[in-house]
C-alpha cells in the first residue's frame, strides 16, 4: 500500500472538506437570504405602522371635523327654533302686562280665549318652518305606529272594537319621522254576560 496520490487523484480528505466547504457556503447563503428577507419585512411592517398611525391621525381629525359640523348645524337649527319661541313669549308677557292694567268690567273673555287658541297655531307655525308637521290618521283603524291610546269608550257593536272613536290630541312628524305619535280614543265592546233564567220546579 502507498501513500502517494496519483495525479488526477484526490484524497478522500480532501473531499470531505470540499463538500462541507461548500455547505458551508450554502448555508452561509441561505442565512444571507432569510437575513435581507426579513430586513425587508422589518421595513415593510414599520411603513405600515407608519402609515397607519396617519391614516388613524386622519380619520380622527375627519371625525372631530364631522361632529363639529354637526354641532353647527344642530345648534343653528335649535337657535332658530329657540328664537321663535322667545318671540311668543314676549308677546304673551306684553298681552298679560295688558289685561293687568285693565279694569274686570273691561276684560273682555272672549277676546282672550281668541288669542289663547292663537298660540298652538302659532307654535305649529314654527314646527313648520322646522319641518314639522302634525298630522291625523284617516279612517278607523288603530294604527300602533302612529297612534296612542289615551281614553277607551264603550260601544253595543262589536264590529267597533279597537276602531278609532275620536283624535284627542293630533301627531306629530319630522322628516316622516313620528316624534309624537296621535292620541285618540278607542272603542270597545262590552259583553253583558247572560244571566241564567230561573226555572220553576215542582215538589
Amino acid at each position: 500500500m502507498t501513500n502517494d496520490i496519483r495525479e488526477g487523484e484526490l484524497s478522500p480528505d480532501l473531499i470531505r472538506d470540499s463538500e462541507k466547504s461548500n455547505d458551508n457556503d450554502s448555508i452561509f447563503t441561505k442565512l444571507e437570504n432569510i437575513s435581507g428577507q426579513l430586513e425587508n419585512l422589518r421595513e415593510e411592517f414599520s411603513g405600515k405602522l407608519k402609515h397607519d398611525a396617519f391614516k388613524e391621525k386622519l380619520i380622527d381629525s375627519l371625525h372631530q371635523e364631522l361632529q363639529a359640523y354637526k354641532t353647527h348645524l344642530i345648534r343653528k337649527h335649535v337657535q332658530s327654533l329657540i328664537t321663535d319661541v322667545i318671540k311668543i313669549i314676549d308677546d304673551i308677557r306684553k298681552l298679560s302686562a295688558h289685561y293687568d292694567t285693565m279694569k274686570n268690567e273691561d276684560l273682555e273673555p272672549t277676546k282672550l280665549l281668541d288669542l289663547l287658541k292663537r298660540i298652538p297655531d302659532d307654535l305649529e307655525d314654527i314646527f313648520f318652518y322646522q319641518g314639522v308637521k302634525p298630522f291625523t290618521c284617516e279612517g278607523t283603524d288603530f294604527d300602533p305606529s302612529r297612534q296612542r291610546t289615551l281614553k277607551r269608550i264603550e260601544t253595543d257593536d262589536p264590529s267597533m272594537e279597537n276602531k278609532v272613536a275620536e283624535s284627542i290630541r293630533p301627531g306629530y312628524e319630522w322628516d316622516d319621522h313620528v316624534i309624537r305619535p296621535e292620541i285618540v280614543a278607542l272603542y270597545f265592546y262590552k259583553n253583558e254576560p247572560i244571566e241564567p233564567e230561573l226555572g220553576i220546579y215542582d215538589e
